[in-house]
């Protein structure tokens, strides 16, 4: 055969194989299907930065978008919630924290407690550093960039924590955001641990207190004129005048009963030695169910019922010819020259005290009763000397006051946490109700039904299901973070009474990292994954390399090249030159 019959049969037969169309099936292994999940504080760039590394060194090994169910999963940050784990579903973890190399990071920061407006809110934070010894950083907290205080550190040991403590002013009612942050070194290899925004409420409230005089009394009258100027108290007060004669004003209770005093946060009493047995077991209930604070304002020797209230093994007495400065934690001095001195308790907590020689002895001093507490003064004549500083007596007693009032819990305690995230974190609501309003059965305790919302500012609502925990009266609910935006908790005890909680949500709000390394373990090893740090991969990227990939059969449709027309008009152009230079037509 010559090659011009050659070539132009394999031009007919290419020509045929395109019309016949073979189909060849080709084997082959499919990407492993892998999801990847952020976990709560693990910020858009570290994410994009373990995808990135990890797509670069499998290629199409792994698919990190998969469509379909995925065959593994991989957590990035922090501790994860074990309630939005998938079952039966191998999970590798890839902690943010470096595990090597120099680094600080905060391991502990919680919003401050609701304040009144005009008060400061105490924000703690707990700071560690590794690997840094021998070197100086600054703890800082700011507001919108302005830096309102900073902490100082010397790093003495290969790896320890501090405690950085910062006062914040909130002037007014409101929510005000806060950053904590570590100033990092020139050797970190982790700076996303290094700070956290806090959120800060200062709620307007009005705080009931009860007066109670067995007989008149100076000491708690003028205390009681304190109180009656502030407009943040509503004081009710009984008066025994004489034998048969009250003087009532407000809403005071009909007896002095615990469930007549439950309405109020504070009870001030006066000339106490005159309380009835019945009336010291009275505030004795208020204090230990009710959470309430008692003040006892004696003006003479300490006697009666009430000592048992007190819980002080005995009292000394000291008049002095001139009266003395009472330093007190905040403000100017009071004065006082007879002294009631209790021989307290471990327990007590001294709130003022007197110098005596070369030490001190209390003066007014704070003791737990159950949940609530009894403060018992025991500068007897401070009352007369009011007027050497009037400010002075009078905001002691206010803040003293408020301090003890705000304590008590209310009928229904509402908190959220965190209070300010990112959108798609998992926000935790607990919701706690006061001993006083559980109904208590013989075989069962009962909580009124309790109804929790989340309102937005556009003012739509979604309701949010709160389960009971372990502790009575405690319940708790989850929920999803939504949009950014300003965000009201709301809570509502058998639909009478409220209670709200402010959260803020911002796209760049800045969270603890929260670092589990045993907890991120344990869920590796439970599920039969891997558990590595951002700074060391390798361990990931050989799991999942060697996850066992599905087979895959693909139909290759062979003639549909563009390559074999080029070919076939290759061997038609090579026979039609051959068939010219011989001559051929």
């Amino acid at each position: 055969m010559t090659i011009r019959a050659l070539l132009r049969t394999a031009a007919f037969l290419t020509a045929g194989a395109a019309v016949i169309d073979p189909i060849v099936p080709v084997r082959g292994s499919a990407p492993v299907p892998v999801a990847v999940r952020a976990m709560r504080g693990t910020s858009d760039t570290q994410v994009r930065s373990v995808r990135d590394r990890l797509s670069s060194a499998l290629k199409t090994s792994v698919n990190l978008d998969p469509v379909e169910q995925p065959a593994a999963l991989v957590l990035i940050g922090g501790r994860p919630d074990a309630d939005s784990l998938p079952d039966n579903l191998p999970i590798s973890t890839v902690g943010i924290v470096s595990s090597s190399g120099p680094n600080i990071r905060i391991v502990s920061a919680s919003d401050p407690q609701p304040v009144l407006p005009g008060w400061t809110a105490t924000v703690k934070v707990v700071v560690e550093g590794t690997g840094v010894a021998g070197t100086t950083g600054d703890v800082v907290l700011e507001q919108n960039g302005i830096q309102l205080g900073s902490v100082s550190h010397t790093w003495s040991q290969a790896s320890e924590q501090f405690a950085a403590t910062f006062s914040v002013p909130l002037a007014e009612a409101g929510v005000s955001i806060f950053r904590v942050w570590s100033k990092p070194g020139g050797s970190e290899t982790t700076l996303g641990d290094n700070g956290v925004d806090l959120r800060a409420v200062a709620e307007s409230r009005v705080l009931k207190v009860a007066a109670y005089d067995p007989r008149p009394s100076w000491g708690s009258a003028f205390v009681r004129r304190v109180l009656e100027a502030d407009p943040t108290f509503e004081v009710s007060t009984i008066v025994k005048a004489s034998k048969g004669l009250e003087v009532r004003a407000g809403s005071p209770p009909a007896v002095l009963t615990a469930s007549g005093l439950e309405p109020f946060d504070l009870v001030v009493v006066g000339a106490p030695e005159e309380l009835t047995a019945s009336e010291s077991e009275a505030l004795s209930a208020f204090a230990r169910e009710r959470g309430g604070a008692v003040l006892l304002l004696p003006d003479r020797r300490p006697a009666g019922p009430y000592l048992a209230l007190v819980g002080a093994s005995g009292f000394t007495e000291m008049l002095l010819d001139k009266p003395v400065n009472l330093e007190v934690p905040a403000g100017a001095p009071v004065q006082a020259s007879e002294f009631a001195l209790p021989r307290t308790s471990d327990t007590a907590t001294v709130l003022v005290a007197v110098d005596q020689g070369s030490s001190s002895r209390p003066v007014i001093v704070s003791t737990p009763a159950g949940r609530g507490r009894i403060i018992f003064s025991g500068a007897l004549d401070a009352w007369r000397f009011r007027d050497s500083d009037d400010d002075a007596y009078s905001g002691f007693w206010r803040h003293l006051a408020a301090v003890a009032a705000v304590a008590a819990p209310r009928r229904l305690e509402l908190s959220v946490h965190p209070g300010i995230a990112t959108p798609g974190t998992s926000i935790t609501v607990r919701a706690e109700v006061r001993r006083t309003e559980i109904g208590q059965h013989a075989d069962r305790s009962e909580v009124p039904p309790i109804a929790a919302t989340v309102i937005a500012g556009d003012g739509s609502a979604t309701g949010v299901r709160l389960w009971p925990t372990a502790e009575a009266g405690v319940l708790e609910g989850r929920f999803e973070a939504g949009t950014q935006g300003q965000y009201d908790i709301r809570a509502s005890l058998d639909g009478r009474v409220t209670a709200d909680a402010p959260l803020v949500i911002r796209d760049n709000a800045r969270m603890l990292v929260e670092r589990d390394d045993e907890g991120l373990r344990l869920v590796a090893q439970a599920t039969g994954g891997v558990t590595t740090s951002v700074d060391n991969l390798q361990p990931l990227e050989s799991y999942l390399a060697s996850l066992p990939k599905a087979r895959t059969v693909t139909q290759f449709h062979v003639m549909r090249s563009p390559w074999w027309m080029v070919a076939f008009v290759s061997l038609l152009c090579a026979e039609w030159t051959l068939r010219r230079r011989q001559g051929d037509k």
